[in-house]
């Protein structure tokens, strides 16, 4: 078995590597991998992952950014040559469009860019069964939360529009090494079925959930006010939708949102006219 190298951590890649082969074991098992399936691993790291993936998956594709760990991912697994395509590249600027079939994708996710990796993987959804990442458990909880709660924002509602999205564990500081300062959770991200409409308007969508929520504490009628729109037209859709905008924008489930970005669109498209 090939040692080990003791890797510097590199702040700027907000590097905690899994060292913890327990828990390894038991995020594999999650993933359910079948024999013909392909495996994308993000971040692959030291390989505590990778080498488990091999049991299960027909190829595993790991994309690292590290040129100082590809170079020791190509050592340690010289063996695994033929199952294994080991790509040192940025993921949030590799092409994922190249891939030919459906695969499911797994990774230790740093927490500084995190979330910017899985809003960049809404591009390419259609290209994955299904997603499994640990992510800093503060971050996980954000994709899950419910209207209503402290933690449902803009970012819940941008992932779960497309994805359903599942806590499976938590997972405690000491299985990464250098240990985090906060726990760490394993999400499981599915694609779900397309909300939008032929008709929608996607950017009106992500504009109007970022305003309502531009000032929490505020309620949605004063966040509304950034839109181009008058009180009069704000009673219309207010009435048209069912929506009382006396409330703060956490309020509302992403159905709501969307009758309210297709009400305003109206408003908006006719006053163009």
């Amino acid at each position: 078995m090939m040692r080990i190298v003791k890797h510097k951590k590199r702040k700027k890649y907000g590097q905690h590597f899994l060292k913890d082969e327990r828990v390894a074991e038991k995020i594999v098992s999650f993933a359910d991998i079948r024999r013909n399936e392909i495996v994308l691993e993000i971040g692959p790291g030291k390989g505590v992952l990778t080498s488990i993936l091999f049991k299960y998956a027909r190829k595993v594709i790991a994309i690292e950014i590290d040129n100082e760990l590809v170079r020791y991912l190509e050592r340690r697994f010289s063996n695994e040559a033929q199952n294994l395509n080991l790509i040192h590249e940025d993921i949030l600027k590799y092409d994922l469009s190249i891939i030919s079939e459906r695969i499911k994708v797994i990774g230790n996710l740093p927490y500084s860019i995190g979330t910017r990796i899985i809003m960049h993987l809404i591009n390419y959804r259609e290209k994955f069964s299904e997603m499994l990442f640990m992510l800093q458990k503060e971050v996980a909880e954000r994709l899950v939360a419910s209207p209503g709660t402290k933690d449902y924002g803009s970012l819940s509602i941008f992932i779960q529009l497309y994805f359903s999205v599942e806590i499976l564990m938590n997972i405690p500081p000491k299985s990464f090494s250098p240990p985090p300062k906060v726990f760490s959770a394993l999400v499981k991200i599915k694609p779900k079925k397309q909300l939008f409409k032929r008709s929608d308007n996607p950017e009106l969508f992500y504009k109007i959930v970022k305003i309502a929520f531009s000032h929490r504490r505020k309620k949605l009628r004063n966040n509304l006010k950034a839109l181009p729109l008058l009180d009069h037209d704000l009673k219309k859709v207010s009435l048209e939708t069912g929506i009382n905008f006396d409330v703060r924008g956490e309020m509302l489930s992403i159905k709501e949102y969307l009758k309210l970005t297709r009400s305003i669109g109206k408003i908006i498209k006719k006053s163009c006219k």
